[in-house]
C-alpha cells in the first residue's frame, strides 16, 4: 500500500501513467489472489510459524529489490519485486490467522481474529500517511524498506509469542488434490469465497485510488489526499473488533446476519462517493463505508474455518482470502 499516495509522484519519475503506475498496489493483492490455492496447502503441511518466517524474509529480500528497482527507475523489476511479495503477505496473513484462531477457544475465536486483523487497516493507514513524509526527506523508493523493515521486527515479537503455546504435532499429509476437494465439498466455503472477494475488491479499489482521486478531483496534496484518504481503512481498526464482538456475544456466533449488513449499507456508498462533489460528504461517505465493510473480514475467516476439519484450516482460509513437520498445527 505504501506507494499509493504518491502515485503521481512514482509516475513522473518512472515515466508511466498512473494508470499504470496503480499496479504498484495492485500487484500485491493480485498476486496473494493468485497463489491463494496452493499455498494454503503448505501451510497445512509445514505449520503457521514456519510459513510466516519463509515470508517475512521474502518481505525483507522483496523490500532491498523495490527499493533498487525504484532508485534505478526499472519499473517492470520492481513490478516484480511487488508480485514476489504479494505472495509472502497472502502467506504472512492466511499462517497468522490460523495461528491466532487455533489458540483460542471457539467462543471468543472470531473476537480474537477481529482484533488480529485490525493489523491490516492499521498498516494501510500508516501507509498512506507516512509514504509522502519519507518521500520528502530521502524519496519515495525509501518507503519499501521502512515497510520491510517493520515486518521484520514484527516478527521478532510473533517469535517470542508462540513460546508461550502448546504446539501439537502436525498430522496433515494428505495430496494437495485431497485437500482441496476436502474443502470445496463445504457449500459454506464458497459463500465465504465469494463474500470476501467482493470485500477485499471494494476495499482495495477505494484504497488503491482514492488518494489520487481526490488530489486531481480537489487540487490536494500528496500529504493531504492521503491523509483523507486514510480515514477509511483507518475505521477497520473499530470496525474488525468490533465483528467479532457482535458475532460472538450478540449473534451468538452467527455470521452471516454480520455479513450481509454490511454489504447493504456499504455499497450505496461507493456511489454517492462517485456522484457528490462536496469533499465533507466524501470524507463522511468513507468513514461510514470504511467502518461497515470491514466488518466483513474478521467474521469470514472464522465462518469459513470452523465449517472444515481442523487439519486443512489453511487451504480453506486461502480459498476464503482474495485483497497463515508436515501438516496443520493445533494450538492450545
Amino acid at each position: 500500500m505504501a506507494p499509493a499516495s504518491v502515485l503521481s509522484q512514482v509516475a513522473t519519475d518512472l515515466h508511466i501513467t498512473s494508470g499504470v503506475a496503480v499496479w504498484l498496489v495492485s500487484a500485491v493483492p493480485a498476486s496473494w489472489a493468485v497463489t491463494n490455492f496452493a499455498l494454503g496447502v503448505w501451510i497445512d503441511r509445514l505449520g503457521d510459524y514456519r510459513m510466516i518466517a519463509l515470508g517475512v524474509g521474502t518481505v525483507i529480500l522483496t523490500g532491498v529489490w523495490s527499493w533498487w528497482a525504484a532508485r534505478q527507475g526499472v519499473f517492470s523489476s520492481l513490478l516484480g519485486s511487488r508480485l514476489v511479495a504479494g505472495v509472502a503477505v497472502g502467506v504472512i496473513w492466511t499462517a497468522s490467522v490460523n495461528l491466532i484462531g487455533g489458540a483460542v477457544s471457539d467462543i471468543n475465536r472470531a473476537t480474537a481474529i477481529g482484533v488480529f486483523i485490525t493489523s491490516a487497516p492499521a498498516g494501510f493507514a500508516l501507509g498512506q500517511l507516512s509514504t509522502p513524509v519519507i518521500a520528502s526527506w530521502i524519496g519515495w523508493p525509501a518507503s519499501f524498506l521502512v515497510m520491510s523493515g517493520a515486518a521484520g521486527l514484527a516478527f521478532a515479537l510473533i517469535t517470542d509469542s508462540v513460546r508461550h503455546l502448546a504446539i501439537d504435532p502436525t498430522t496433515n499429509t494428505a495430496s494437495m488434490r485431497a485437500n482441496f476437494t476436502a474443502v470445496l465439498q463445504h457449500r459454506a466455503v464458497w459463500y465465504g469465497c465469494a463474500m470476501a472477494f467482493a470485500a477485499y475488491s471494494y476495499y482495495l479499489f477505494m484504497n488503491s485510488w482514492m488518494p489520487t482521486y481526490l488530489g486531481q478531483r480537489f487540487a490536494l496534496s500528496a500529504a493531504l489526499s492521503g491523509g483523507l484518504a486514510a480515514v477509511f481503512p483507518a475505521m477497520g481498526v473499530l470496525s474488525r473488533v468490533g465483528s467479532g464482538l457482535i458475532s460472538d456475544r450478540l449473534l451468538g456466533q452467527r455470521r452471516v446476519p454480520v455479513l450481509q449488513a454490511a454489504f447493504l449499507i456499504s455499497l450505496p456508498l461507493i456511489v454517492l462517493i462517485a456522484w457528490t462533489r462536496w469533499l465533507a460528504l466524501i470524507v463522511t461517505a468513507l468513514i461510514v463505508a470504511g467502518f461497515v465493510i470491514q466488518l466483513t473480514f474478521g467474521v469470514v475467516y472464522s465462518y469459513v474455518r470452523e465449517v472444515v476439519e481442523a487439519d486443512i484450516t489453511g487451504t480453506a482460509l486461502r480459498f476464503s482470502q482474495q485483497p497463515e513437520s508436515p501438516g496443520h498445527s493445533q494450538h492450545r
